[in-house]
């Protein structure tokens, strides 16, 4: 065979053989020259999948010369055009800590001492504005404050805020008309702020005034905006499709399903028609995201990793070819501005010298922006402002601080609803429903009233006023009255399983307390005067008064020392801080006081916290140095975690002892309901008691007790299941709604 026919014949059967893989082989190659548009869709927490994808992108050498996002696409593409590298962002998603951004609370420990022991008892976390006009729903459950600081850090450039002119990459963002529904392209001025409109979701998160519009997350107008890349320049187009798919029919079995499904409608059929202006040979990568819901922010890794796999299936790479993650420096960058003046912007009731004490930041040393978060979180805790910022001004040569606090158009005054009920399916129980109502902000160092009311099974009432007398809130001077009626249910040692006799006890008293905040707020001390009188009156049962036992009317005055510390995150399944009170009172007889005799009240709460798994450890304590007292103050004990198995306040006495170690793992994140209940299974071992003498204090006649839990963290607040039991004999299944660990 000649030399020339056998090249011919082996070039034949090659193109045989490689024909078929030719045919089904992608055609990944892009047109030398082209401008590249990236675009990224929106869908909440499923939009983390973009930064897996821009990986790939960033390895296979694709850059792109545009870049258009919606909502998370937004916050994403912004990243990028930024010129931000792939493994940054990847750091930025993977560790932010997004239930912060995205809540409108400081954290707990950024909340004025008195508001976390005043607000102790309302287990709901849902609030209403009060204004003259009645109560003002908001525009979205989440005003922004985090949301629009987390913003304002990622898209600044020393310390600067960024505006698109400033971006390597040209940039456009999308969101939607709240008035008329349009699509409205955001690509000058500032970057975070557009950014922050682009995801607001309508309903959840407020919406966003910029450019005289009301703006609203860009996914119900232009969800994944090819077309815009096309009109800035793009010729070849990748995009990234993350938005959630359409509900089947067994899913829509309530009306969160329903409205879930409808706000997707909309999203998608713009999805798609925008997916129909992709040409042949371009770029549509369509993550694996079943199972991951939009607000699954807990589950960022996974969700980048699907990013990453769809996009190394796509151009059939191997996870061995991707680099891994750079370590990246968090350190703060040396060259950071030197402050040389601060000044404040302030539209809110209080004086502009309680801000400005506040803010923590020395005059002539670098800026410290961790500090400032921190300041501003706990300036939003004082409820004065709408949002407080901060910006950073080059003035006659000089680097300035300008701190604004925007105040509240609706006014400081918050409405907030509790519920407790305790239950142990036997006839012993206890419920209250409570309102309280707080009016920060009444002068210029910030007065605030709180008003507090309870229905139920132990009714109460009390109003308190709250007055800084220093800018800086340190020092404070507390009036208070209040009003309480509780029962008392007594057994008899030989018939422990329901009460012989009933009594009602009503109290009022008043209160005048000064204090101080110390530990940078962490803690108070405060010390004051009581004055309290109450009467005892027979409900039912067996009248004591013939046995010999005298329940007369009391009148009560002391003077009272206290000294707290609270940095819980949290009242209704506490992972982190800890918190621990001890209060000592002197009751005397020219107080009005029946005996002169000292009483002395101590709590603690330490967390342990390894993943999900969390160890309490708790202990009270109420004791007096006299045991001849009229009914003060009476110290319960039984229910739910508080000697598990014995009826809801069953016990009481003149002294109290316990002691308590729960353990609680949280079970999943996002729960099986439709608003997406974490929820936890746990048990606890306790002991102690009540006792009327002191002398019988004692481990050998304190009660053991334990229980097995199943808990969920509902709107309601926290609630619990269980079943208890203690080591006389005593067991019930019990319910309990409200906060347990306060």
């Amino acid at each position: 065979m000649c030399e020339p026919f056998k090249t011919w014949l082996w070039g034949l059967l090659g193109m045989v053989l490689l024909w078929p893989v030719a045919l089904f082989a992608k055609t990944l190659t892009i047109p030398e020259g082209a401008t590249v548009g990236l675009v990224l869709s929106g869908g909440g927490a499923r939009g983390l999948a973009h930064v897996g994808v821009l990986r790939v992108l960033e390895a296979q050498g694709i850059q792109a010369q545009i870049v258009t996002g919606t909502s998370m696409g937004s916050i994403v593409g912004a990243l990028y055009a930024s010129g931000r590298s792939a493994d940054e962002i990847d750091h930025i998603a993977r560790t932010m800590d997004w239930h912060q951004a995205l809540s409108d609370a400081s954290p707990r420990r950024d909340q004025p001492y008195p508001f976390r022991r005043l607000e102790s008892g309302m287990s709901t976390d849902f609030r209403m504005s009060v204004t003259k006009d009645g109560i003002a729903i908001p525009k979205g459950a989440i005003q922004g404050q985090h949301l629009e600081l987390t913003l304002g850090e990622l898209f600044s450039k020393d310390n600067v805020p960024l505006q698109f002119s400033d971006l390597p990459r040209s940039f456009a963002a999308v969101a939607a008309d709240l008035e008329t529904g349009e699509a409205v392209i955001m690509n000058s001025g500032d970057l975070a702020s557009a950014v922050r409109a682009s995801m607001s979701i309508p309903g959840a998160i407020e919406p966003v005034e910029r450019d005289g519009k009301m703006l609203v997350d860009g996914g119900i107008a232009n969800n994944m905006p090819i077309d815009l890349a096309r009109k800035m320049g793009a010729d070849f187009i990748i995009a990234v499709d993350v938005s959630s798919p359409l509900k089947s029919r067994d899913e829509l079995s309530s009306i969160f399903g329903v409205a879930a499904q409808i706000t997707a409608f909309l999203v998608r059929v713009n999805t798609v028609e925008q997916r129909a202006n992709l040409q042949a040979g371009e770029i549509l990568i369509l993550p694996a995201l079943d199972g991951f819901g939009s607000a699954d922010f807990d589950l960022a890794a996974p969700i980048i990793d699907s990013g990453l796999q769809a996009a190394l299936d796509y151009f059939e790479l191997d996870v061995t070819e991707i680099p891994g993650l750079q370590t990246l420096d968090d350190s703060i960058e040396s060259g950071r501005p030197v402050i040389e003046f601060i000044r404040i912007e302030n539209t809110s009731v209080v004086a502009d010298a309680v801000l400005a004490a506040q803010i923590r930041q020395p005059l002539g040393q670098p800026f410290d922006r961790q500090q400032m978060d921190r300041d501003l979180s706990r300036l939003y805790g004082l409820d004065f402002f709408k949002v407080v910022r901060y910006t950073l001004v080059e003035e006659d040569g000089q680097t300035g601080l300008v701190v604004s606090g925007v105040g509240r158009e609706t006014g400081n005054s918050w409405l907030k609803l509790g519920l407790e009920l305790s239950d142990d399916f036997e006839g012993n129980g206890v419920f209250g429903l409570a309102a309280s109502l707080r009016i920060a902000g009444l002068n210029q160092y910030g007065g605030t009233a709180f008003a507090r009311a309870e229905l139920g099974s132990s009714p109460e009432f009390e109003l308190r006023f709250l007055q800084p007398i220093t800018a800086d809130l340190a020092y404070f001077i507390e009036p208070s009255v209040g009003y309480n009626a509780d029962s008392l249910d007594i057994y008899m040692e030989d018939i422990q399983d329901r009460p012989v006799s009933e009594y009602q006890k009503q109290d009022i008293w008043a209160t005048l307390a000064v204090g101080r905040s110390i530990w940078s707020g962490a803690g108070e001390v405060r010390v004051g005067v009581t004055q309290e009188q109450g009467e005892l009156s027979f409900r039912g049962g067996l009248d004591l008064e013939q046995y010999g036992l005298e329940l007369d009317d009391y009148k009560d005055g002391f003077y009272f020392g206290q000294i707290g510390w609270d940095t819980l995150d949290d009242l209704g399944f506490p992972t982190s801080g800890y918190r621990w009170d001890v209060k000592s009172e002197r009751h005397e007889q020219t107080l009005n006081a029946a005996d002169n005799f000292s009483r002395m009240e101590v709590e603690g709460t330490l967390p342990i916290t390894l993943g999900r798994n969390t160890l309490l450890l708790e202990a009270d304590a109420e004791v007096s140095d006299s045991d001849e007292a009229e009914f003060v103050d009476i110290p319960f004990i039984g229910g739910f975690l508080e000697l598990s198995g014995l009826p809801p306040r069953s016990r009481f006495g003149r002294h109290r002892v316990l002691v308590r170690s729960v353990f609680y793992r949280q079970l999943n994140k996002n729960g099986p309901l439709p608003f997406g209940v974490p929820l936890y299974f746990g048990m606890s071992l306790e002991r102690g008691n009540v006792w009327l003498q002191r002398d019988n204090i004692s481990w050998d006649n304190a009660i053991g007790a334990g229980s097995v839990f199943l808990g969920a963290r509902t709107p309601l607040g926290p609630a619990y299941l269980s079943y208890g039991r203690t080591d006389e004999g005593d067991h019930s299944y019990a319910i309990f709604l409200g906060q347990r660990f306060r």
